[in-house]
């Protein structure tokens, strides 16, 4: 085995999180560093997620692209106390780790598309026919538009809810002794998990001048909509993982490195 003791990975979730992919990159001799730099709360109100089901009965299509997602939309469920049909409501997931988490909550078959995107589940739906089909889509605050927008194109009736909200953890004691620590680390590759982990690393870090501090540094995105706020930045990302999770991350620098 090939191995990578100078290759140092910065990646925006706690390394006790990393799924077991990881140890393969360990045993290589890689070292990691973890950085969260997203916390997740509930939204302050949950009255769009009420005033949602009150106006339409029974929605066709209900779409979670995100653990976060399912989470927050059952515990918004329970703490409004409002009966909702989803017995005959075809539901879609995002990713493996989404799919799991449904089909602990939720009732029926979860349906997963083989590339892990809200594009690839827009596809799989307009190809099924959504005209005038009711969709209710719970998400965070700041969740992206591509995927309602193309739904709402092709004739569906979407109705986007926050269940939950992404912020930035707190500037503590703690937050300066893990900056202390990632400067004495020095990594030499990024690995951002989602648009608003790489905002907030830029927040959080005080990151002045974003083409200084990633020169000669490599960044790999998790996902096209990740790419393209990076690149967004004058960024270039060295690796793109098929398959748009931490497993893919880790199995995408293994091919890299010959690992």
């Amino acid at each position: 085995m090939q191995k990578l003791i100078n290759l140092k990975i910065f990646v925006t979730r706690d390394t006790s999180s990393l799924p077991d992919s990881f140890d393969v990159l360990k045993d290589a001799g890689v070292t990691l560093f973890g950085f969260p730099t997203i916390e997740i709360t509930a939204v302050k109100s949950y009255s769009e997620l009420h005033n949602a089901i009150k106006k339409v009965n029974r929605f066709d299509y209900l779409i979670f692209s995100s653990v976060n997602a399912v989470k927050y939309f059952e515990y918004g469920l329970k703490n409004l106390g409002v009966p909702f049909d989803l017995e005959r409501t075809c539901i879609f997931a995002v990713g493996t780790k989404t799919k799991k988490y449904c089909e602990q909550y939720l009732p029926g078959d979860i349906i997963t598309p083989a590339n892990f995107t809200g594009a690839a589940v827009a596809d799989m739906l307009i190809d099924h026919g959504v005209i005038g089909k009711n969709i209710l889509i719970p998400g965070s605050v700041i969740a992206g538009k591509e995927l309602p927008e193309k739904l709402t194109s092709a004739g569906a009736n979407v109705t986007t809810v926050p269940v939950y909200d992404n912020i930035i953890p707190f500037k503590t004691e703690a937050l300066k002794d893990k900056l202390a620590q990632l400067e004495r680390f020095q990594p030499n590759m990024f690995v951002f998990t989602s648009p608003s982990s790489f905002r907030n690393f830029i927040v959080l870090a005080d990151v002045v001048n974003v083409t200084n501090y990633f020169n000669n540094k490599s960044i790999v995105p998790i996902g096209t909509v990740t790419q393209k706020e990076i690149e967004n930045n004058n960024l270039k990302t060295d690796l793109l993982p098929e398959q748009f999770t931490l497993e893919g991350v880790a199995e995408a620098i293994c091919n890299k490195y010959g690992i």
